[in-house]
């Protein structure tokens, strides 16, 4: 079903008021004769038919776009502190809620689990309990910045507006790593640097000559195998090279000149 029968169901609940962003465009429903609900429960049956990805997406963060839903949901490019004291680096006030966060299984499901968090809005910073945060971590990877509280209290502010971040503690803090430990599948890796992208946290060049680093440096380490580490790298180098990003800017390129 195409953005045509989209229209009909927006022409059906005419009597809504609020911005509802639906295939790469907003479209205007007026709410002012019923209650807000009753118009949320009739949205989402005239979309459960509809096939678009976009649409359906659209569909299930619904009440949270309207500011409806009582648990905040934590983005991939939020940060998220792993603490035992709920305390923020500017003595802001922060309020207890309850918060969704997406996490990713091995075979690149993922999933949404409903946590206890403190959030302070105006840093727009999650805080969660150490305790609570490892066992979040055993459900899988959790898909969000995250900083321990010594991190967020030393560098926290200059994290934040980016000026602290070099490649490897930004890939590190977002999860991607290829350690043995760890032992992230390949779906995981992949969806880590590609929401690190769509994100706008780095740029695909940034990641290739990071990780292209990351090769040299450990194809010349002597006193362990790095072999297993080293070809993860290459394989992730490769795939992210060749990603093509939502947010990319296609441009025509005329002649490359090598500087020696």
């Amino acid at each position: 079903m195409a953005i045509n029968s989209l229209n009909i169901a927006i022409l059906k609940i005419r009597d809504c008021c609020y911005a509802l962003s639906c295939i790469e465009k907003k479209i205007d429903i007026d709410i002012w004769k019923y209650s807000i609900e009753t118009k949320i429960s009739e949205l989402s049956k005239l979309l459960e038919g509809f096939d678009d990805t976009e649409i359906q997406s659209t569909k299930l963060t619904l009440e949270e776009f309207l500011g409806l839903s009582d648990k905040a949901k934590i983005s991939f490019n939020d940060f998220l502190v792993r603490t035992n004291v709920f305390h923020c680096n500017k003595h802001h006030s922060i309020e207890t809620i309850n918060a969704i966060v997406e996490i990713m299984q091995k075979n690149g499901t993922i999933s949404e689990q409903t946590i206890s968090a403190s959030y302070c809005k105006e840093c727009n910073t999650y805080f969660i309990l150490e305790a609570d945060y490892l066992a979040l971590k055993k459900c899988g990877i959790i898909l969000c910045q995250q900083l321990t509280y010594e991190v967020y209290r030393n560098k926290g502010n200059s994290i934040m507006n980016g000026s602290a971040l070099k490649p490897e503690s930004l890939l590190h803090q977002c999860g991607y790593n290829v350690s043995s430990t760890e032992n992230l599948s390949r779906e995981q890796r992949r969806e880590i640097l590609r929401r690190v992208v769509d994100g706008n946290l780095y740029s695909i060049s940034g990641l290739c000559s990071h990780l292209d680093w990351l090769i040299d440096r450990n194809s010349r380490v002597t006193t362990k195998d790095m072999s297993t580490a080293i070809s993860k790298w290459k394989e992730d180098r490769e795939y992210i090279a060749s990603y093509s990003s939502k947010n990319a800017r296609v441009v025509g390129v005329n002649s490359i000149t090598k500087k020696l």
